[in-house]
């Protein structure tokens, strides 16, 4: 997956058509050289494309390579394991009469209060010490971030209630300092993921960030338009750019960013004065440690391409390559005694998504005749060799307790997708070859795709598709494009007609589900939402806000299905 959300800590790009594939199988190929057995302290891990800039919460640059190479340093104030049990990380668990680090004083009102008590001993990997003020800081300034959906969720208020962190005026997020180990959190309504979501938020340094605040005013959450009634100001996301400004990457984790050189690659090491040393989570019998036991470093080596850097892992300059490996390739090394190969269910999905806020991709009839010409059996069998699952809702097969399954998009059939645009009047009135829409406009576009050097799969299924669909009469092509360009088209500039990227995504689909399809997420709104389609739909919108208030777990499930179906129709 190229595209990464941050809340959850376990991503950039979606959306509303799922009528490519998706979660399928990837494959991490790890040499067995002599890091492994302990004689070296450093691991190499090649990447096929470079962060644009070294800040972790830019929405704009939200990619997995950002979070790859950043995520080492950073750390909330509560964790869970694969077990999906929370646990304190930078909260302290010898404190709390609710919980470990926690203790909630009003629970069964409709604003809970939730009292969160800070480690002392901690340090930030610039020395300076992390207390109470770093983390309310960290609320109000991360609400506008690739954050916004778990901090304002739980914690945003209409009117402007709590002290600003500047300790002038106020605030619309609800966090406030009680002392230099205690903050309250003031919940404007029973948020059902505040641990698994708003408790895992990064924490930042407020002595780096105060002097890096942008100064015009982010979006009023409950209007959606500048604020103007509070003090809050994001951070500012063009920190980081420069290679020189390491100390964007300032965190508490256990390592620390060493040094960037763009299109290169970067290096991170252990950061030696590590608050967590000693500390340990127990798991399933075994007790995992906070700080690496033998790594010490790792450094991340750009190749561009799947080619370049699949011979690099086979001539032992590199150690791991995170990314999906070609049928061919896996062949290649499947004997290959110094390699192993891992094959693993991804956690996201690769999708194709239309903009809805343009003719004709507004239309569900054009969108389901597109998804008819899409051979998800062809991708899946050939492309990837069998190694895929062919997409049908849009979340994550990762947490298989979330799957609707009795939702599906439309099966593959040209002649089925022929009749329902006749039907229509989708038809080709001039005698061109091709297809008018049934106002008579022309009917032209083009798929991106990411190029073949980058993923041939995504590649090769983006010219199946372009074939199919002018099978049907549907003059549309397909690009192969930069990824950087896709992204910076689909989620910055808003301009496309269809593209195809991939996400990596969180165990929760709760914590997404809103970014990707609900309305006030639309990125041509709301710079910090993932709703790059522009798909609206009040229902949808009510059921996703009904979902994040809902704290039974089996009923909070069913909606999340209610909205897979009903966005998996809407395709």
């Amino acid at each position: 997956m190229d595209v990464k959300r941050l809340p959850s800590q376990t991503v950039r790009a979606l959306v509303v058509t799922f009528v490519m594939l998706a979660a399928g199988f990837i494959f991490l190929a790890q040499a067995q050289v002599a890091a492994a057995q302990g004689t070296r302290t450093e691991l190499v891990i090649g990447l096929q494309n470079d962060m644009t800039n070294m800040n972790f919460w830019n929405p704009e640059t939200n990619t997995v390579w950002n979070f790859y190479q950043l995520e080492w340093g950073f750390e909330g104030l509560f964790s869970h394991d694969p077990d999906y049990k929370s646990f304190p990380v930078l909260a302290d668990p010898a404190r709390g009469a609710t919980g470990p680090g926690y203790t909630v004083t009003n629970p069964t009102s409709n604003t809970p209060t939730v009292d969160v008590f800070i480690r002392t001993g901690v340090t930030f990997q610039n020395g300076q010490p992390m207390n109470a003020d770093d983390v309310v800081f960290t609320f109000q300034t991360l609400a506008w971030s690739t954050w916004q959906t778990s901090i304002t969720e739980a914690l945003w208020w209409d009117a402007p209630l709590w002290n600003h962190w500047s300790g002038v005026g106020k605030s619309h997020i609800g966090v406030e300092k009680i002392d230099a180990t205690t903050v309250r959190f003031y919940l404007s309504k029973p948020y059902a993921l505040f641990f698994f979501s708003t408790m895992e938020a990064t924490i930042i340094p407020k002595s780096i960030w105060a002097t890096h605040i942008n100064p015009s005013p982010p979006i009023n959450i409950t209007s959606l338009t500048p604020i103007t009634d509070s003090a809050d100001l994001s951070i500012d996301f063009s920190y980081g750019l420069d290679p020189s400004e390491t100390l964007a990457t300032i965190g508490t984790g256990m390592f620390k960013f060493e040094s960037w050189t763009p299109n290169s690659g970067s290096r991170i090491v252990a950061y030696d004065n590590y608050w967590g040393k000693s500390q340990t989570h127990l798991w399933k019998g075994i007790n995992y440690p906070f700080f690496p036991e033998h790594l010490r470093s790792i450094k991340f080596v750009i190749y561009t391409s799947l080619d370049v850097i699949s011979l690099a892992l086979q001539k032992g300059e590199i150690d791991t390559l995170i990314w999906s490996l070609t049928p061919g390739f896996l062949s290649q090394v499947r004997f290959n005694p110094s390699i192993s190969v891992e094959q693993v269910t991804d956690a996201g999905y690769f999708y194709l998504s239309f903009n809805l806020r343009r003719k004709p991709w507004n239309d569900i009839v054009m969108r389901k005749a597109i998804s008819m010409a899409i051979d998800k059996d062809y991708i899946v069998n050939t492309l990837m060799g069998g190694f895929g699952v062919k997409g049908t809702v849009p979340i994550s097969i990762h947490n298989p307790r979330y799957i609707n399954s009795s939702a599906a998009p439309p099966s593959f059939d040209l002649n089925a997708a022929k009749a329902l645009l006749d039907a229509n009047g989708i038809v080709d009135a001039n005698g061109d070859g091709f297809r008018e829409y049934s106002d008579g406009s022309p009917i032209k576009a083009t798929i991106l795709t990411p190029p073949k050097d980058y993923d041939p799969v995504r590649a090769d299924a983006g010219i199946m598709i372009s074939n199919n669909l002018k099978a049907i009469g549907l003059n549309i092509d397909s690009a192969p494009t930069s990824f950087d360009t896709i992204v910076s088209k689909a989620f910055t500039e808003v301009d496309f007609d269809i593209y195809v990227l991939g996400w990596l995504l969180g165990d929760f689909p709760e914590t997404y589900l809103k970014d990707f399809f609900h309305s006030d997420l639309d990125v041509a709104i709301n710079p910090a939402g993932s709703n790059s389609a522009g798909y609206h739909n009040s229902v949808v919108d009510a059921k996703i806000n009904q979902m994040l208030v809902t704290l039974n777990d089996d009923t909070r499930t069913q909606i999340v299905k209610d909205i897979e179906g009903i966005v998996t129709n809407d395709i």
